[in-house]
C-alpha cells in the first residue's frame, strides 16, 4: 500500500493505519535521531516523540513532499529542539575536559595530552576551562556529580548506568538532566 493511500485512511479515522507507516520508517528515523544525538537510549525516546507528533498533526499533512520528507523535516526539528532544550551542550563543555585528560585508572593518575600545534595561548584557555569546569562539578552534589561522570566521562549508555545505580532507565535519564541543568546553572554563573 503507498504511503498517500494510507495517510488518506489515517486521516478518514482508522488509526491502526498509521502503524504501517510506522513500520516503514521506524528505523530511518531512529537512525536520523542517533546521528543527531550520539546516544541510543534518548535517540529511541526521540523517535516516539517524532511518530507521536506525526501522529497528531497528520492532517495537515497536505502531500506537496512526500510522507518521508515531511517526517524527517520533524525528525530534524525534534532533534534541533532536544540539543537544545536537554543537556546535550554539556556534552560539548565536558569533551574539552576529556579531550585533554584521559583518565589512567590502573595507576590511578590522569595523563595529559595537548597537539602538538596549540599555542601557548591556546594552553592557557584550555587550562582555564579546565578549571573552570572542574569547579563547577566540585559545587555539585556527589550524586549529581558522579552521574555527570558516567553519562559523560566514562562513556557509559542510561542502561548501564541504571544497572549500576540499580534504578531505572528513565530515572537515570531524569537524574542526568536534573543534574545538567545544575552544571549549566552553575557553569553559566561562573563566566
Amino acid at each position: 500500500m503507498e504511503d498517500i493511500e494510507i495517510i488518506s485512511k489515517v486521516k478518514s479515522g482508522d488509526i491502526e493505519s498509521f502503524k504501517l507507516l510506522m513500520d516503514k520508517y521506524s528505523e530511518r528515523v531512529y537512525r536520523q535521531c542517533l546521528i543527531r544525538t550520539y546516544n541510543e537510549e534518548d535517540s529511541k525516546i526521540l523517535a516516539q516523540e517524532i511518530f507521536m507528533q506525526a501522529f497528531k498533526y497528520i492532517n495537515r499533512f497536505r502531500f506537496r513532499s512526500t510522507f518521508l520528507t515531511w517526517l524527517m523535516a520533524i525528525t530534524k526539528n525534534k532533534c534541533k529542539n532536544f540539543k537544545r532544550d536537554n543537556h546535550f551542550w554539556l556534552t560539548k563543555v565536558v569533551s574539552i575536559y576529556t579531550l585533554i585528560t584521559t583518565e589512567n585508572e590502573e595507576e590511578g593518575g590522569v595523563e595529559r595530552q595537548f597537539p602538538d600545534n596549540e599555542t601557548p595561548l591556546d594552553i592557557l584557555i584550555r587550562e582555564q576551562r579546565i578549571k573552570t569546569i572542574r569547579l563547577v562539578l566540585s559545587k555539585l552534589p556527589v550524586k549529581k556529580r558522579e552521574i555527570l561522570h558516567l553519562a559523560f566521562i566514562k562513556r557509559m549508555s542510561y542502561r548501564e548506568i541504571a544497572r549500576l545505580l540499580k534504578c531505572p532507565t528513565s530515572t537515570v535519564g531524569v537524574r542526568i538532566l536534573r543534574a545538567s541543568e545544575e552544571f549549566r546553572r552553575k557553569f553559566l554563573n561562573t563566566r
